[in-house]
């Protein structure tokens, strides 16, 4: 989604956990490292969380700093390891999430990698590093809802803020229908970006065409409902 599958000379596979755990039992799984360059590496593994702001960007926050990381309930084994050009080498972690653990918790082990000079030297070259994303759900504790909290046009846009009110990310599906009287002049898509949990996102359709028309948003986030708003917009 977010996260790539490669850095300068390794690969991870797989790039991104989607568990299911049931609090009170520890669940153990493993990453596989390749060496892919010619070098031998020293790889070192850290824990990191992120966010994703309204319009999309992405912030990254040291372990334990959202509100709804993951990284608390998970061990690595092991944390740094040298592997050899074309060699592969395995990273397990556990998880144990608590008994009152609710819906999903997120984080990042974040994977860097420094390239070992043949002759030693005082400093070492920064290589590289890959994100593995970890997203953990507490079974039988999902809650998926969201609401749309506004629509508004602004410098030839349109702007429909969704907001995620349950405890597991969301992958929203948004289509806006833009109405003149009784004809439809605008259509468009939006599916496939990731609202984390108990956050708001704001998707935007460019729309310049003058005149009064009528907006409806629909969002389909595969909960229960599908959600509709309509809003009407004066372009000058």
């Amino acid at each position: 989604m977010l996260f790539v599958l490669s850095g300068f000379g390794f690969l991870l596979s797989p790039p991104s956990f989607d568990l299911v755990v049931f609090p009170g039992r520890a669940v153990t799984k493993s990453i596989r490292i390749t060496n892919v360059s010619r070098e031998t590496l020293f790889i070192e593994v850290k824990k990191e969380d992120f966010v994703i702001d309204a319009r999309g960007k992405v912030k990254w926050l040291d372990p334990g700093v959202y509100p709804f990381s993951c990284h608390e309930y998970v061990e690595v084994n092991p944390l740094s390891f040298t592997i050899l050009p074309g060699e592969k080498k395995t990273v397990r972690f556990t998880v144990n999430l608590p008994q009152n653990a609710r819906g999903e918790y997120s984080g990042v082990l974040v994977f860097r990698s420094v390239r070992l000079p043949k002759v030693w030297k005082p400093t070492v070259v920064l290589e590289g590093e890959v994100v593995c994303a970890l997203y953990i759900k507490a079974a039988n504790t999902v809650v998926k809802n969201g609401d749309i909290k506004n629509i508004t046009y602004e410098g030839d846009t349109i702007f429909v803020e969704f907001s995620n009110d349950g405890n597991c990310r969301l992958k929203p599906s948004v289509t806006i229908t833009v109405w003149d009287g009784a004809e439809k002049v605008y259509e468009k898509k939006v599916e496939g970006e990731t609202v984390l949990r108990h956050s708001r996102r704001v998707f935007a359709f460019p729309f310049k065409k003058k005149g009064r028309f009528r907006v409806i948003a629909r969002i389909d986030y595969g909960g229960l409902e599908i959600l509709e708003g309509e809003r009407e917009i004066l372009v000058r």
